[in-house]
C-alpha cells in the first residue's frame, strides 16, 4: 500500500513539474544568461544598500575604523619583539654550530701544532728512481 502511495506521489510530482514547465517555460540560451546577469546585478545592489555592507564578522569595519593608533603601535611592537626573539634563537643556533666546527678544527690541527712546537720540520728529498 505504501509503495503504491509513493509511486503515485512521484508521478504527481513529475506531472506537476511538466505542467509548471508548460505554463512558465524556462529561458534558454542567451535569454537565460541575461536573466541571470540581471538577478546578480539586483543582488549586488541590495547588498550595497544594506547597512551591514561595511561590517566584518567579528565586529569592526572593513576600513579599519575601530582601531586606535595606540593599538596599532602595540601590535607593531609585539610583532617586532617576536621577530627579534626568532632572530636571537636563530643566531644562537648558528653560533653553536660555528663553535662545534671550531672545536672540531682545533682537534684536527692540534697534532700539527704539537709537531711544529718541537722545532722545524725537515722533509727528506725524494730519491730519483
Amino acid at each position: 500500500a505504501w509503495q503504491q502511495q509513493k509511486l503515485e506521489k512521484e508521478r504527481w510530482k513529475a506531472n506537476a513539474k511538466l505542467e509548471l514547465e508548460e505554463m512558465l517555460p524556462k529561458a534558454t540560451g542567451r535569454e537565460a544568461q541575461m536573466e541571470k546577469k540581471v538577478a546578480r546585478r539586483q543582488e549586488a545592489k541590495e547588498r550595497e544598500a544594506s547597512p551591514d555592507m561595511g561590517r566584518l564578522y567579528g565586529g569592526g569595519d572593513i576600513m579599519g575604523g575601530d582601531d586606535s593608533f595606540a593599538a596599532a603601535k602595540a601590535r607593531m611592537q609585539h610583532s617586532q619583539q617576536r621577530r627579534n626573539q626568532r632572530q636571537n634563537v636563530h643566531r644562537e643556533k648558528v653560533e653553536d654550530k660555528a663553535d662545534v666546527a671550531r672545536a672540531r678544527e682545533e682537534a684536527r690541527m692540534a697534532p700539527f701544532r704539537a709537531l711544529l712546537a718541537g722545532g722545524s720540520i725537515t722533509i727528506p728529498k725524494r730519491e730519483p728512481n
